[in-house]
């Protein structure tokens, strides 16, 4: 099954590369999914919005991004198998156009302190929703996430007034639509690059069956029997 959620990356719009959409918006374009991986991936496919279901921007391949020359970007990632596979991936495009990338992995303690903040340029992060998908949405945009540290004051405040407004909202099918712009707008602004949605492989010995994978890839055992 594919994953409620998505790989994205998020830029450091402090950075003079990266302070104008056009800039990220050209970085995505570099990083289109069809030129990271194909479609027949095992581990992911390619993302064009933040849940599979959505979709926001489909990335098409454009010209290098306008960084100078063998400029020096630094990537902040985790330590899982597959981000540090995909970080190597990004690092070998970007090589392409001339960038070099440090990969800068750290394991999940570092990552929630952020002290790397100042260092980073670029984050490859990913985000499974809760079963919950309304509430795993409003979890996301709401809470601290890393794409709000670098968005300017004035629209991150508007984020919270949509998102307040929402709130409000009795019908949930009014709420994932509100949803589902909030990501619309995140991604055509640049502020989230999405890169893929993660598939979910379950390893089983033949005589187990009743296997049924939760959202958050957990396996309900109160459901398995044995042949």
């Amino acid at each position: 099954r594919v994953q409620a959620g998505c790989t994205y990356v998020v830029c450091n719009a402090t950075r003079d590369g990266f302070r104008q959409r056009e800039q990220r918006l050209a970085l995505a374009d570099w990083l289109a999914p069809g030129r990271l991986f194909g479609a027949d991936d095992p581990a992911r496919r390619p993302a064009a919005g933040l849940l599979p279901a959505w979709q926001h921007r489909v990335a098409a391949s454009g010209p290098v991004p306008s960084l100078p020359a063998q400029t020096e970007l630094t990537l902040v990632t985790g330590e899982t198998h597959d981000e540090l596979a995909l970080a190597r991936i990004i690092e070998a495009r970007l090589r392409e156009a001339d960038i070099r990338l440090q990969v800068m992995a750290l394991p999940y303690a570092e990552l929630i302190r952020r002290d790397w903040l100042d260092a980073a340029d670029l984050v490859l992060g990913s985000e499974i929703l809760h079963d919950d998908e309304d509430f795993g949405c409003y979890e996301w945009f709401a809470a601290d996430s890393i794409f709000r540290q670098w968005m300017p004051a004035d629209a991150v405040l508007e984020l919270d007034r949509v998102l307040h407004g929402l709130q409000a909202q009795a019908d949930a099918r009014v709420r994932m639509t509100g949803y589902e712009e909030i990501g619309r707008q995140l991604v055509e602004a640049g502020w989230l690059i999405p890169i893929s949605h993660e598939h979910q492989h379950i390893e089983l010995e033949s005589h187990v069956a009743g296997v049924e994978a939760a959202p958050l890839g957990f396996v309900p055992f109160a459901n398995l029997w044995v042949r």
